[in-house]
């Protein structure tokens, strides 16, 4: 796709519907120098981990654009940062632009959000940070947006649909009272090696080997009555495979 503006995208004839690659993300950043002339744009759910204030940077080569909305809808989303000339490698200050204005979100609710990157020649890259209601405000992000707050499209805050076709695995009850399902449909060989629950900062609060977790067939499930209230994250180990990572609430 020639040109450097994010409306050269837009009018591809080949988007949104058949894009040349797509892949899930551990953090809100895509790999550095992928080529020349294509675009961009990811976009999915985020979860606030706190109730407050937040603000948002973004930072690529050439031009760039965040979204965000004030609900779990595309309809709503509203530019929150943009920059139409290149910067470096998480560069986040050459712009004004490049930081949005504080915007209030509350924990455990779901968030529209996207970004845009139209690169032309040159280096490439595209990175989204923050600050955190704790963090207070700065000049600077304190974290490119970690991956264990975002959520696909494709997942609906529940159900994660994996890349191999005859999986599909969801987690219940959500939100979970005091314990947690895995049911796995459409089964195939899923080489489950280890359950890991996170809290919403990240930190590691609970594992279990996936065999003593086995419930019956295609179901596993954890206990999780100690936890308090609020939003975790499940990372499933695979053998010699991409882990896989559903958000529940625990009531």
């Amino acid at each position: 796709i020639a040109g450097n503006s994010i409306t050269n995208l837009l009018n591809a004839p080949n988007y949104p519907n058949s894009p040349s690659v797509s892949a899930e993300m551990l953090l809100f950043e895509i790999p550095s120098d992928q080529g020349d002339n294509f675009g961009a744009r990811v976009s999915g759910y985020l979860c606030a981990p706190e109730t407050g204030t937040y603000y948002f940077w973004i930072a690529g080569n050439n031009h760039t654009e965040l979204n965000l909305s004030t609900t779990n809808l595309e309809a709503d989303k509203v530019r929150i940062a943009h920059h139409e000339d290149w910067a470096g490698y998480r560069q986040w200050d050459k712009f004004p632009t490049q930081k949005s204005q504080g915007v209030v979100l509350t924990q455990g609710v779901e968030y529209y959000i996207e970004a845009f990157l139209k690169e032309s020649s040159g280096g490439d890259k595209m990175a989204v940070g923050w600050r955190r209601p704790s963090d207070g405000d700065g000049a600077l992000p304190t974290e490119v947006i970690p991956g264990n707050v975002l959520s696909p499209i494709s997942s609906g805050g529940v159900t994660l649909k994996i890349n191999e076709p005859d999986i599909e695995l969801s987690l219940y009850p959500n939100p979970a009272g005091d314990m947690v399902g895995i049911k796995i449909s459409k089964n195939t060989d899923t080489d489950f090696d280890m359950l890991h629950i996170f809290d919403a900062q990240g930190k590691r609060i609970k594992s279990m080997r996936a065999k003593d977790a086995w419930l019956q067939e295609e179901q596993y499930q954890m206990e999780v009555s100690e936890l308090p209230s609020g939003m975790y994250i499940m990372r499933i180990d695979r053998r010699a495979k991409t882990p896989k990572i559903l958000k529940f609430f625990k009531e």
